[in-house]
């Protein structure tokens, strides 16, 4: 987030978020990021580190086809190198 940050402001772009952007930021906050960890932390009484770490973090394998067949998302290069980037990471 930092690197992205610097990156930025260096090129001048940045600015704050819109009126009209705030329900999306909040949503999504909320959604990704509270609920996501609050879960995590709720499933690891039940379910080992490693497994729930897996879990979590192969989202594209399982987003993706979801995508796909239930949104009619368009698979294009791009999206397929973005896949690849993810799960490489």
């Amino acid at each position: 987030g930092a690197c992205l940050f610097a990156l930025v402001a260096a090129r001048g772009r940045l600015r704050l978020p819109e009126r009209r952007d705030l329900p999306i930021l909040i949503s999504v906050g909320v959604l990704q990021i509270a609920l996501f960890l609050g879960l995590i932390h709720f499933s690891l009484q039940y379910v080992d580190a490693g497994r729930s770490a897996i879990l979590a973090y192969t989202t594209p394998l399982w987003i993706t086809p979801i995508a796909v067949v239930l949104l009619n998302e368009p698979m294009t290069t791009g999206r397929l190198a973005g896949l690849g980037l993810g799960l490489g990471g």
